[in-house]
């Protein structure tokens, strides 16, 4: 398994963890207008807080939406990435 920037990586999964919050997503080199997240390159994602509640989830499609401002700037530091 390679390392990146954000942890290790299994092909095209990353995970990480941003102020407090812990992340995994799925992601392409191209974004997507039909699978990814507001058209991003991400085509999964999940946050989960500190406690370990899931605090965003994406699979193809928004399944739990952003539950906190933390989340929020999760969200947004990704997209500075991934978008």
């Amino acid at each position: 398994m390679k390392k990146n920037a954000f942890g290790y990586a299994n092909g095209d999964w990353e995970k990480g963890e941003y102020k407090g919050y812990r992340f995994w997503v799925k992601h392409y080199d191209e974004p997507s207008a039909e699978f990814g997240w507001n058209g991003s390159r991400i085509s999964k994602l999940m946050v989960k807080d500190a406690k370990g509640n899931i605090t965003f989830n994406y699979d193809r499609g928004l399944d739990i939406d952003a539950q906190d401002k933390g989340t929020i700037k999760v969200l947004d530091y990704l997209m500075t990435i991934f978008g």
